[in-house]
């Protein structure tokens, strides 16, 4: 079993102790030394040593310190005791009083230190909600100064263009009242049938005239922002970005919320490169001044992709993926500023590139992506991998399935993979493929240990299939694996942007008795509203979410909040990306469930898992 970095220990937990063990036996040693020389000369040089070796222990190892270095003291002025009433030596009246003034003087220190410490802390809270006062006032008067953010959708014609109605379709956001990540892609399809009649029964590659594109722009680091400003105005900070992009956009483009401070849209004109440069650092713009709060601007980490009809995707699932996955970062001042940070930067817009040497299905016909994931499944290429997860007492309770595919020596990350068997119509062959062979793993692993569980990463476009349902049951079926030990990971964006077109087949599985565990928690700021939507058994907390309880006491204080709160509404609580001790200690000492990350075990094939239970 993998233990994960041991560098992060050493200079963690082992250095605390270690220093505190060297200084213990420093402290004795001097003790020591003064009864075996029981010289008076030397004992004013070894009460002096003392005293400042139970400073150091009181002042750096916080309340725990101060109980040391008092026991310490009192061993201490117990050997002076004995010497004054076996020997009656002066001296030891000198050093006895000696000790009992260092003991008052670490009680003072203690004292004063923890009244610091309590001012402190009401001091930062104060401030700290001043400040979010401050923002929702500033916030607030800037919406009502502007325009309603309400949209009103009409059929009508304005300069010669039509404006859609939206009011009678799904899918508007009700934060923004924008239209949601399904409308845009709905939209994007309907454009792409009405001028080639189809895009996805064909085998040819894009080769229709008409041409448009889609621009993923995304506030990277929202989730922290959410954390230093709060939620409630973190869906201000939303909406204003909503307006002011709207303002920006071209009025013939179409501007979406994907989710958290992510958008789309969807241009039906081609730029050239210096024109997408301007256009992006225009709407960079107006994202910079939502983000202003009184005189201050947050940091913010600001990226963009872009991918256009017909070169880049034929249909607008992939057309959006593709945009999502290419982003580059096109804004960056989170590591010059801390907030609150004074306003005035301006963005650098750079073009949005990708690797030369990266597998890419861009370009390719229907055929040839299915070709390619025919040669992969016979080739051993495309394959499940599975990494075990492990109770609070460190017990093996489960293992986690992922889709892999490999080009070479490169693997190929499932978003680029499954957006391409997505719109090459062979995501029917990958959902089987996929529950097959995972299915008959746990199948032959409950074999040898009937209580572990699998869970299986579920995707929008699995859930979507229309015998998605059949497929489930046949390969249950055929594989023998037990529903008691299934449960289905869904994705927090799948439920955000994906819920109207699941709900039947979520509900289908929840009646078969299928349990479902929330995927990346922590990773947006609304994760809370989620929850509902699902018959959810387990959440898992997201790894950029456990990656910061090593060095932020926020997070600290959330994660032990958040496992709390779950565990009152019988929900488990699986900690995901556990690369280090210090990761695991905190969280299994908050109550958390289930552990999962390299710190425990790797990635393994499901012949290698099987064998080690052996």
């Amino acid at each position: 079993m993998s233990r994960g970095k041991e560098s992060s220990f050493l200079s963690g937990k082992a250095i605390y102790f270690i220093t505190m063990i060297i200084l213990t036996l420093g402290f004795v040693a001097l003790l020591a030394l003064h009864c075996i020389l029981r010289n008076d000369s030397y004992s004013i040089i070894f009460l002096f040593l003392t005293m400042l070796l139970s400073f150091a222990i009181n002042l750096l190892y916080d309340k725990f310190g101060f109980y040391a270095s008092f026991a310490l003291n009192f061993i201490q002025s117990m050997i002076y005791i004995y010497e004054i009433a076996t020997q009656g030596k002066e001296t030891s009246r000198v050093l006895l009083v000696g000790t009992f003034l260092i003991m008052i003087i670490n009680l003072a220190l203690q004292f004063y230190r923890v009244r610091i410490l309590s001012q402190a802390t009401n001091e930062r809270e104060k401030n700290k909600k001043l400040r979010s006062d401050e923002i929702s006032r500033s916030l607030e008067q800037d919406m009502n100064d502007r325009p309603s953010l309400i949209t009103n959708y009409t059929n009508a014609t304005k300069n010669g263009s039509t404006v859609y109605d939206y009011s009678v379709m799904p899918h508007l956001d009700p934060l923004t009242t924008l239209p949601g990540r399904d409308m845009v892609r709905d939209k994007i399809d309907r454009l792409i049938m009405g001028s080639t009649g189809s895009a996805k029964n064909d085998n040819t590659s894009y080769t229709t005239d008409s041409k448009f594109l889609v621009i993923y722009l995304s506030v990277d680091n929202a989730s922290k922002l959410a954390d230093c400003t709060g939620n409630c105005n973190m869906d201000l900070f939303i909406q204003n970005i909503s307006h002011r992009l709207r303002e920006a956009c071209d009025p013939s483009d179409m501007l979406a919320r994907s989710n958290d401070a992510q958008f789309i849209i969807l241009s039906k004109r081609i730029l050239p490169e210096d024109k997408l440069e301007a256009y992006v650092e225009k709407l960079t713009n107006r994202i910079l001044r939502a983000l202003r709060a009184g005189l201050d601007s947050l940091p913010a980490v600001i990226s963009y992709g872009t991918a256009s009809y017909p070169s880049q995707g034929r249909d607008g699932g992939s057309l959006i993926n593709y945009a999502e996955m290419n982003r580059t970062v096109c804004y960056d001042n989170s590591d010059k500023v801390s907030y609150p940070a004074a306003a005035g930067s301006k963005p650098a817009v750079k073009a949005s590139v990708s690797s030369q040497d990266s597998f890419s299905f861009e370009g390719m016909s229907r055929d040839q992506i299915i070709a390619v994931f025919e040669e992969a499944i016979s080739t051993g290429n495309l394959y499940m991998s599975y990494q075990p997860y492990y109770t609070n007492e460190r017990k093996l309770k489960g293992i986690e399935a992922f889709l892999r595919l490999r080009k070479g020596n490169e693997l190929v990350p499932p978003s680029i993979f499954l957006a391409a068997a997505e719109h090459a119509g062979y995501m029917n062959r990958i959902s089987s493929f996929s529950l097959e062979e995972a299915f008959g793993v746990i199948a032959r692993a409950n074999e040898k240990q009937g209580e572990l569980s699998l869970n299986f990463n579920i995707s929008a476009s699995q859930l979507s299939l229309p015998d998605f349902i059949s497929q489930f049951n046949n390969a249950v079926s055929n594989s023998g694996a037990s529903i008691a030990n299934l449960v289905l990971d869904v994705p927090e964006a799948t439920l955000l942007s994906e819920m109207d077109s699941i709900r039947n087949t979520i509900e289908k599985l929840s009646g078969m008795g299928v349990r479902m565990a929330l995927n990346n928690f922590g990773s947006g700021y609304s994760s809370f509203n989620t929850i509902p939507l699902l018959p959810i058994s387990v959440v898992k907390l997201d790894p950029s979410f456990t990656a910061n309880i090593p060095t932020r006491a926020d997070v600290r204080i959330l994660s032990s909040s958040v496992i709390s709160v779950l565990h009152d509404i019988d929900i488990g609580v699986c900690a995901t990306g556990i690369e280090n001790a210090d990761q695991y200690n905190y969280l299994a000492g908050a109550g958390c469930d289930y552990f999962q990350g390299t710190y425990m075990s790797e990635e393994v094939r499901g012949d290698r898992f099987i064998a080690s239970l052996s």
